[in-house]
């Protein structure tokens, strides 16, 4: 082999490690890049799809179709010539004409709705969601759940800026998702939420359960849904070890054991729980919390 030959022979060998080492390189690259994809991927699917806000996730299904909707007045309704209380907050720095939300939620249809002619704050069963006029609304573009009562009564409508609601609370938080301009309607969900062993809360619309006549302390056949079905396998695999404490909206509770919530509804109508065969303390009228508390 003539020197020539030797170095071309050389030059090829130098040519081909390097492409070697490159083409290593780039297939360490490649599975770097696969492990992460794949473990980004798998914490995302474990993860609780939360909302930022606090500690409370979704339930399996949640409702499209409000129980109520309310519509917001027009854009250039004069606010100053009518019935509602116009205040000043600062706003942008500035003091600013608002009407605070909860002054479009009149209690009459609330109570209407569960069966409620006292004092009880029954707008405390509904939860509240925001939707613009073209149909934004927090939960389907930000994955916010709905506001419960005491969180929608917090925010203003600022009819200046583009008839935008606005949440200070949330606002201070980086959470503007609720500050929905062009506001069109307030929809309602009948709400009861579900407190899980660790304190995570689970919000249920009483509309996405299944809903059959059964019959009701009366003896009567009426709508109703089943308790059990508000304890699904994304609470708890094993709700036998536990009891269920049901809080009304007035404050009063009672304690249900799980054989209870298996035969116990809900009744939609009349907004009641009701054990066949068990005393009146069972009929929890306006329930609005389930917490679970594991059995010694």
């Amino acid at each position: 082999m003539s020197k020539r030959q030797g170095l071309r022979v050389c030059g090829l060998e130098a040519r081909l490690l390097r492409r070697l080492t490159m083409m290593s390189a780039q297939c360490t690259r490649l599975i770097v890049i696969t492990i992460f994809v794949v473990m980004f991927v798998s914490a995302c699917a474990e993860k609780d799809r939360r909302t930022g806000i606090d500690d409370l996730v979704y339930p399996p299904a949640l409702s499209k179709t409000p129980d109520v909707v309310i519509e917001m007045p027009a854009s250039n309704f004069r606010f100053a010539d009518s019935d509602f209380t116009v205040t000043q907050i600062l706003y942008r720095d500035a003091m600013t004409d608002v009407i605070s939300m909860d002054q479009f939620v009149d209690k009459a249809t609330t109570d209407e709705l569960t069966d409620i002619s006292n004092a009880n704050e029954s707008r405390r069963l509904f939860t509240y969601r925001l939707v613009a006029t073209d149909g934004w609304n927090p939960l389907e573009v930000r994955s916010l759940r709905d506001l419960y009562w005491d969180e929608f009564v917090k925010g203003y409508l600022v009819p200046s800026d583009r008839f935008r609601a606005y949440y200070p609370d949330f606002s201070a938080l980086n959470i503007n998702g609720y500050n929905v301009q062009n506001m069109g309607t307030i929809e309602l969900f009948r709400s009861i939420t579900v407190v899980e062993p660790g304190g995570k809360e689970v919000l249920f619309h009483i509309n996405t359960l299944t809903i059959a006549n059964a019959t009701n302390n009366s003896g009567e056949l009426a709508p109703a849904a089943k308790l059990k079905d508000l304890i699904t396998e994304y609470i708890t695999k094993t709700p036998e070890k536990y009891d269920y404490i049901i809080t009304a909206v007035n404050g009063s509770y009672f304690t249900f054991e799980w054989s209870d919530m298996v035969n116990g509804f809900f009744f939609v109508d009349e907004d009641r729980t009701f054990v066949p065969g068990k005393a009146g303390q069972f009929r929890v009228r306006n329930p609005m919390r389930i917490s679970l508390v594991g059995i010694d």
